[in-house]
């Protein structure tokens, strides 16, 4: 590694390792804030509770929004601490970019990540490495933290495979080395240089010259913003007009365009979060569990995500939905002041992971058949039926069964199967199913496909696809399923169909909505609705693992 990169690695696992500031611990000129907000520092209020960073947009030229009582902005310039001026309330203000320069990005592919306490399944994995005459790098990510007292660490060990200067570069070796060993390969960006952007920010007959960094506090009231994107990369996306709690911070991104951040405390991101994830009519013990799981979610991934982005977490699916303030509600607010500051844990310092989807389908799946990250025992595919007493390996003729009827599962309600979500069905031609294939692999004319690899619960993590070009392999439960038009889930058998002979195409007929690994949502809906408490589904869905409170 050359001395260049050397510096730059080291000086971001130092941010990685540095514990959480306090608020008056900000940074004050430019440059210090925008290094910030690209390493996972993170604040804490005065009553010791975590500020999140949410990124809500990006790659904006002009956004458009107003304060619903007179707040204060903090505009920066050069190399100077920030200028304050006062916004007057409910009066638009726009913020447009003059100039901007991009990051500069380099890539490092992983083979794969442990917890940094287990050095014991990294060496063991890395054999398999060194047996290949392939040598690995040992890098964390993560960071360690206190809360009340409490020591919390997320670091994570990452086999790195190599560094390049462009993604073409590592997408070519991945693939390779993919097509050789069958083994997933990550790519993951880290930034070089950090981007630049002017703006002007206008209201009324003021403006403001700004460098990279615009910071809005609305005090004890709220910030509208226009035109917000709702839905991305999916058929339901939109734009809509939305208010946030907390602070808006508007910072060049990787692109040098506008980013726009929402600086808030933990309870108020959750209180937006929860209702986008279950619904408000949900029992409240099922409310209290998504909760937990939420907050979970946050607290055991801060800095495992988004490295080269101005904030810790995305709104979006890819990390969990934020709907601001708009979306927040009675039940789900309780949800989340009566598991106050509560995770799980795994260990004395380490949070659990607790992943969840929508509908099971009636039985949950194994992290590593989803993920292919090494097995962790608290996240166990199992049955989520009422008469479970054992593990069920759906397999063969017992798949069949399970798929093409609808047993008794605390997933399956009136809601699940009248829009299919607990069994569904979806069928292709041949032409179709080639068409769809020529996005990444042109076999040619599909003439047969079957499953390789199945998990327990009967999801789908390997195919093999024979066309009249070449046969191909495919892994990845996601890959999969985006692969033939966004499946709901993996879960699914295949039945040839034909038309006066003569093979026409195929039937997917499948189960569950979602990845299937950790809490089922619907099934935790269940489970509440059935009298367990949100300790007891926790306890289902995530085992070996005990609940504390940190804040």
């Amino acid at each position: 590694m050359s001395p260049k990169y050397r510096l730059l690695w080291t000086l971001s696992i130092l941010y990685l390792s540095t514990l959480s500031l306090p608020t008056h611990a900000m940074a004050q000129t430019t440059q210090q804030v925008l290094r910030t907000l690209y390493s996972n520092h993170f604040q804490l209020s005065s009553k010791g509770i975590p500020k999140i960073t949410v990124g809500l947009m990006e790659n904006k030229r002009r956004v458009r929004f107003y304060c619903t009582q007179d707040c204060t902005a903090y505009v920066y310039r050069n190399k100077t601490s920030p200028q304050q001026v006062q916004l007057l309330a409910n009066q638009p203000v726009t913020l447009s970019l003059q100039s901007h320069s991009k990051a500069h990005t380099r890539y490092w592919m992983t083979a794969f990540r442990v917890h940094q306490q287990h050095t014991s399944l990294w060496k063991r994995l890395a054999k398999t490495w060194k047996d290949r005459n392939i040598s690995l790098v040992s890098r964390k990510i993560g960071t360690v933290f206190s809360l009340n007292g409490k020591l919390l660490d997320n670091r994570m060990l990452l086999a790195v495979l190599g560094f390049y200067s462009t993604y073409r570069e590592a997408k070519r070796e991945a693939t390779r080395l993919f097509t050789r060993y069958q083994t997933p390969i990550r790519i993951h960006e880290q930034l070089t240089k950090l981007p630049g952007a002017r703006y002007v920010m206008r209201q009324g007959q003021q403006q403001w010259s700004v460098n990279r960094i615009a910071r809005i506090d609305p005090g004890a009231g709220r910030i509208t913003i226009n035109r917000m994107e709702q839905g991305r990369n999916t058929r339901r996306h939109r734009f809509r007009t939305k208010s946030y709690q907390g602070e808006i911070i508007f910072a060049p991104d990787r692109h040098g365009k506008i980013a726009v951040i929402n600086r808030l405390p933990l309870p108020t991101y959750l209180r937006g979060l929860l209702p986008a994830e279950m619904p408000a009519y949900a029992p409240l013990e099922a409310l209290k569990a998504q909760a937990v799981c939420a907050r979970n979610e946050i607290l055991a991934k801060i800095g495992s995500r988004h490295h080269a982005d101005p904030y810790l977490f995305c709104a979006h699916t890819h990390c969990q939905v934020y709907a601001g303030a708009n979306a927040t509600h009675p039940r789900t607010n309780k949800a989340v002041s009566e598991t106050r500051g509560q995770v799980l844990m795994l260990s004395k310092t380490r949070m659990a992971d607790t992943p969840y989807s929508a509908v099971c389908g009636g039985h949950t799946e194994h992290n590593e058949h989803v993920w292919f990250t090494p097995q962790n025992m608290s996240l166990r595919g199992k049955p989520d039926t009422p008469n479970a007493t054992k593990t069920m390996s759906l397999q063969g003729a017992t798949l069949q069964r399970w798929l093409t009827t609808s047993p008794a599962a605390y997933c399956s309600n009136r809601r699940t199967r009248r829009r299919g979500r607990f069994r569904w069905q979806k069928s292709y031609s041949i032409t179709q199913i080639t068409n769809l294939l020529k996005r990444r692999y042109d076999v040619g004319n599909v003439l047969d496909m079957k499953v390789t690899k199945r998990g327990v619960s009967g999801r789908a993590y390997a195919m093999k696809i024979v066309g009249d070009k070449k046969q191909i392999l495919i892994h990845g439960e996601l890959t999969i399923r985006k692969l033939f038009g966004n499946l709901s889930s993996s879960m699914f058998i295949l039945r040839k169909r034909s038309v006066g002979g003569r093979l026409w195409g195929w039937q997917f007929i499948g189960g569950g909505w979602g990845h299937g690994v950790g809490m089922c949502q619907h099934g935790a809906m269940g489970r509440a609705r059935a009298g367990h408490t949100y300790r007891k589904i926790l306890k289902h869905y995530y085992s070996k693992t005990s609940l504390i409170r940190v804040y």
